[in-house]
């Protein structure tokens, strides 16, 4: 039985690396806000770099029911600054005594299934400042939600990143590097094959939400239900604009389960 489970473990291992990893039903092209992009194709992910914020202007990948299933890793807090960030990118100290938690876009608990996929989330690069309440808990919940959907619908698609709503000039920033204080955060989340999509915006300020214990999608949905938005307020906030490959048949549902 043992054996059965060590070849189950493994057979898991091998989907991943044989399946496509990042979200090929979403196009995201960046916005003007910024003068200057470096866009990254990782293994794992992929993001698009905003030197002037020392951070991603949005992370985006897919998430599968066999990634939420696989056995975990344990976790192991290798930050470290990105090398392949070709003006350098943000590095530790930057978050040292700033207030602020070094928040995954791409969270450790979606590549949690090999060593070095939870070891590609820790770079800089897809770190970006948040508070507390919101990295530790109301963030979390949102996590919480996409692993449930993942689980529920066989996939899920995901595009996250930070929003500013002050003028470029009075950006909060942090660190030597001057890593921008995003305003807010978005969290888009998309499955073709059922047309469901929802979006959220989530101020930096926001309430204490902790995720519940082995909750399905519609008990994360019910409790972050205030943060939900229309696509469209996303487009307008970052000026990012989004595409989304459906076919006829899959027309996307706003509210899906509404």
């Amino acid at each position: 039985k043992n054996m059965r489970k060590i070849l189950i473990a493994w057979l898991m291992v091998f989907a991943l690396f044989a399946s496509p990893i990042v979200a090929q039903d979403i196009s995201v092209e960046c916005s003007d806000t910024w003068s200057q992009h470096e866009f990254k194709d990782y293994p794992y992910y992929d993001l698009c770099y905003a030197e002037e914020i020392e951070a991603a202007e949005y992370v985006v990948w897919r998430l599968t029911r066999d990634e939420v299933l696989a056995p975990n890793v344990s976790r192991k807090n290798t930050f470290r600054p990105d090398p392949d960030i070709s003006t350098g990118s943000a590095d530790l100290i930057d978050y040292k005594n700033s207030g602020f938690d070094r928040g995954h876009m791409c969270p450790n608990n979606d590549r949690n299934y090999n060593n070095e996929a939870m070891s590609a989330t820790f770079l800089m690069s897809n770190m970006s400042p948040q508070t507390p309440i919101l990295n530790q808990q109301t963030w979390r919940t949102l996590e919480s939600l996409t692993q449930a959907l993942a689980r529920e619908l066989g996939y899920i698609d995901v595009v996250v990143g930070p929003i500013f709503y002050t003028d470029k000039k009075d950006i909060k920033t942090i660190g030597p590097n001057k890593v921008g204080v995003p305003d807010a955060y978005f969290r888009l989340l998309v499955n073709k094959e059922t047309g469901y999509l929802k979006a959220y915006i989530v101020p930096q300020n926001c309430d204490k939400i902790p995720p519940k214990d082995k909750g399905n999608s519609e008990t994360y949905e019910r409790q972050v239900y205030m943060y939900e938005c229309d696509l469209k307020a996303i487009e307008e906030a970052t000026k990012l604009k989004f595409k989304m490959y459906f076919d006829s048949r899959n027309v996307v549902r706003y509210n899906y389960r509404k």
